[in-house]
């Protein structure tokens, strides 16, 4: 069998390759001098924003007095209350259940569930609630203040009731009696 000159070169070219990988395996690595680099250190200025100074409120009392996004912009100014008397009612109750209450010494927190949020919160003391405010937070109920109108929510739901809707307020104490 005779090979054809270009048969002949594809074998030399591959024995060639051949004795490059094998030296490529077996050859030691080659040193490599890393070069030194001088770096002089920056100095890094790091300056302090001015305070935000708010502008003053008569900057705003255009905006204040009149809507925007009224086009007639007209002064905006609440309507007066029929013989200058409070509102007949506290608000309404928020719809929501109190799951839980944690006592820890001076710390009070109250687990509450709004209607419609997927996890409760937690409440503490002070912590508004759908217009009424927790006053106080007992190991079983919590306290809401709305004005002179104090309502109780508690974790039991009552008969009746479903649970989260509290009863109906209490009527306002009367003066000069403590609660």
């Amino acid at each position: 069998m005779s090979l054809r000159p270009i048969q002949i070169a594809a074998i030399a070219l591959c024995a060639l390759m051949a004795i490059l990988f094998v030296y490529e395996l077996t050859a030691p690595p080659a040193q490599f001098a890393l070069p030194e680099v001088h770096l002089r250190p920056r100095a890094i200025a790091l300056q302090t924003p001015a305070p935000f100074l708010a502008p003053p409120a008569a900057m705003f009392d255009a905006i204040n007095q009149r809507s925007l996004f009224l086009p007639s912009r007209k002064s905006l100014t609440p309507p007066p209350v029929a013989g200058g008397a409070a509102p007949a009612g506290p608000p309404p109750l928020p719809n929501a259940a109190l799951i839980g209450v944690i006592l820890d010494g001076q710390n009070s927190l109250a687990m509450v569930k709004l209607s419609g949020a997927p996890y409760e919160q937690a409440m503490a003391m002070g912590a508004s609630l759908g217009g009424w405010q927790i006053a106080g937070i007992s190991s079983d109920h919590i306290t809401l203040r709305s004005g002179a109108f104090t309502q109780d929510m508690h974790m039991d739901a009552k008969a009746g009731a479903a649970p989260g809707d509290p009863p109906a307020p209490n009527v306002p104490p009367p003066a000069g009696t403590q609660q």
